[in-house]
């Protein structure tokens, strides 16, 4: 679900250049470059976290269901903070890209440049809160799901698979939203 919400996120937010009117060829390279740049660093990190998370199930085979049940929460913790660390550095690094974009587009007016920074900040507010959001759900689902002793193993995974199907939906649906807006805000900048 993090892996989704954040690539989803960084998916929306790799489209902030694509506003730029200034030099088009040149600067497209540039923002091309540039969500590739994120593209690769996303992957790394979570294939990273994957390498983590097999080591870690792999700790897990000596230990009581209470320990196992423990040292999850306290790996999902970790994640969750070095996601939502990454995450802030990627927006960072969004915030300067597209900073530095304006500054050199000679065709958007101060006006139209600071309701642009003002949108994407808007927009990169609402993706931290929503990844919050839905951490926080999930963390209160898992612990329910855990505490239910009257399901099966079988159905609490069915359980979790069916929550994580429906964090994906909903990470995807945020994604397409926020793809109309930028588009929205997109046309709203090509017309006098």
């Amino acid at each position: 679900m993090k892996k989704s919400l954040i690539l989803a996120v960084s998916a929306a937010l790799a489209a902030a250049p694509l506003l730029l009117k200034a030099e088009p060829r040149e600067r497209r390279s540039e923002a091309q470059d540039f969500r590739a740049q994120r593209r690769a660093e996303t992957q790394a990190h979570y294939e990273q976290q994957r390498s983590e998370n097999r080591a870690f199930q792999e700790s897990l085979k000596d230990k009581t269901p209470e320990e196992k049940q423990a040292a999850v929460q306290a790996h999902r913790e970790t994640q969750h903070r070095e996601n939502t660390a990454f995450a802030a550095e990627q927006t960072e690094k969004r915030r300067v890209f597209l900073t530095q974009s304006l500054a050199a587009n000679t065709q958007l007016t101060d006006a139209q440049k600071a309701d642009l920074i003002a949108f994407h900040e808007n927009q990169w507010k609402e993706n931290e809160a929503t990844r919050e959001s839905r951490y926080q759900e999930s963390v209160a689902f898992f612990q329910k799901i855990a505490a239910d002793n009257s399901l099966t193993q079988e159905q609490k995974k069915a359980a979790i698979k069916a929550h994580r199907d429906e964090a994906k939906a909903a990470a995807r649906a945020h994604l397409e939203q926020q793809k109309a807006e930028n588009k929205a805000k997109r046309d709203s900048l090509k017309q006098p």
